[in-house]
């Protein structure tokens, strides 16, 4: 049976959240993904942006897990399918990322619930949060500034 790998740079870093979700999910490491840029728009999505990085975990997943997981990211309206591959400990995955459609010109600041929810994954995954805070403080900045404009 061939293994299905899955990549989480918000709120499926949370392990409990996972454990609720995906019951067959398995955690198997940390890495970087380079040229995509974490931002927030009412929820965390990855654009491509050149020199960008983007901490990132990798779940080892059942095809139950990702039907979950398309359900719970709104697939195919609110988030679309991509498979990059990624290289952890010297073995490269292919791994199935959630990437947001964008519909909104002005992004939207997350929920303080939605942002611990991520905070707590980072943690979960060591992973440096000065990458989730920068994404806050962008759209933070970005709503400040469109505002001063009208």
């Amino acid at each position: 049976m061939q293994k299905n790998y899955y990549v989480a740079y918000g709120s499926n870093l949370n392990i409990e959240q996972m454990n609720y979700r995906c019951r067959d999910a398995k955690k198997i490491g940390s890495t970087i993904l380079k040229d995509y840029k974490l931002v927030f728009d009412t929820h965390l999505t990855i654009e491509k942006e050149k020199g960008a990085e983007t901490p990132v975990g990798i779940w080892e997943v059942s095809d139950n897990d990702i039907h979950y997981l398309d359900v719970y990211e709104g697939y195919p309206t609110y988030y679309k399918k991509k498979y990059l591959t990624l290289k952890l400990d010297d073995k490269k995955y292919k791994a199935l990322v959630y990437i947001m459609n964008r519909h909104n010109e002005v992004p939207e600041v997350p929920s303080y619930q939605y942002y611990l929810t991520c905070l707590q994954g980072y943690k979960d995954f060591n992973l440096d949060p000065k990458y989730l805070n920068t994404a806050l403080a962008d759209v933070r900045n970005f709503k400040r500034d469109k505002s001063k404009t009208r």
